[in-house]
């Protein structure tokens, strides 16, 4: 790594309208093992009182009502554009929150790059998320060809790598998405916004499915411009954390997940789940982190498992 970047970055959260204790967790997280200069939490403004219960005089959150990052758009204005298109409103968040993830980027608090963490993924290891000529992306297998098809449609631009940039989180620079911001905006026709324009380069029936993905359409436009920047790298993690600990992980499953050697875990809660398979592993994990605490095993996972969950 070389001192001529400046590798500052902040962590951005987009949390839909339930949030729960993963998220509280994924923010604790954040704060204990990544280096993120600030938190900002990117939702409604109804939900600001269950994080403001989380302020302390150590950890701090940037709180942003969705509704006034993008001027001319809310969730109302993102529903209205896909009625008026012919699809259906079921996606309007699903887009909404994609839309709020390209936007920050002209937050004048923003730092040179932001750390995009969804909000159901719990960090358990201190991450390094820059190389010496960029950052690094965990890359995946999902090849969805509406997306490649949006992006060459859009941008001209063919898919640039072997494998997706659909991950759990994404180190943006700030610089490279205010590029592709700009792109947007002049491509749109005047007195339409640049969300309402992604919107109309959608056919409707991948309108109401998946069209368009912030990820590959930033992922692949860096590449394209900039191809030495983006470099993959496997982490250690699973989406299926959910089946095995349920929504609400205790210590004991967190310091599991920290034995497994997991870079990170995602809880996803459309996943099916079984009470006696969750009842099971989280007999054992208490069992088994009892055991360590009685023989002073492992004292720092202990610690780290503490600090995420209290």
């Amino acid at each position: 790594m070389t001192a001529l970047h400046d590798n500052t970055y902040d962590a951005i959260l987009c949390v839909g309208p339930n949030p729960n204790d993963i998220v509280v967790y994924a923010i604790q997280s954040i704060y204990h093992f990544s280096d993120a200069k600030t938190i900002f939490v990117i939702t409604s403004s109804k939900n600001f009182p269950f994080f403001s219960k989380l302020l302390t005089s150590v950890l701090t959150l940037v709180l942003i009502d969705e509704d006034t990052l993008i001027r001319e758009t809310q969730l109302t204005t993102v529903q209205e554009s896909l009625l008026e298109l012919g699809a259906s409103k079921k996606r309007a968040g699903w887009y909404f929150q994609q839309f709020l993830k390209i936007a920050i980027a002209k937050h004048p608090e923003i730092s040179t790059h932001y750390l995009i963490w969804d909000s159901d993924s719990i960090m358990l290891n201190h991450l390094d998320f820059f190389h010496s000529d960029g950052t690094y992306v965990n890359p995946a297998k999902e090849n969805h060809t509406p997306y490649f098809d949006f992006i060459k449609r859009v941008l001209d631009i063919d898919k640039q790598v072997d494998y997706s940039f659909i991950s759990e989180h994404f180190m943006v620079k700030t610089a490279y998405m205010k590029e592709l911001l700009e792109q947007f905006n002049t491509s749109a026709p005047k007195n339409s916004s640049w969300c309402q324009y992604i919107l109309t380069q959608i056919p409707v029936d991948d309108l109401n499915a998946s069209g368009f993905s912030e990820y590959e359409t930033y992922g692949n436009f860096t590449v394209a411009r900039h191809p030495t920047y983006l470099k993959s790298r496997i982490l250690h993690s699973t989406r299926n954390a959910v089946n095995y600990y349920g929504l609400t992980p205790s210590t004991s499953d967190i310091y599991s997940l920290m034995q497994q050697q997991y870079d990170f875990v995602t809880f996803e809660t459309w996943q099916p789940t079984s009470k006696r398979r969750i009842y099971r592993y989280k007999a054992v994990a208490l069992i088994k982190y009892a055991l360590d605490t009685l023989f002073q095993s492992n004292p720092v996972l202990r610690e780290h498992a503490k600090s995420l969950t209290h």
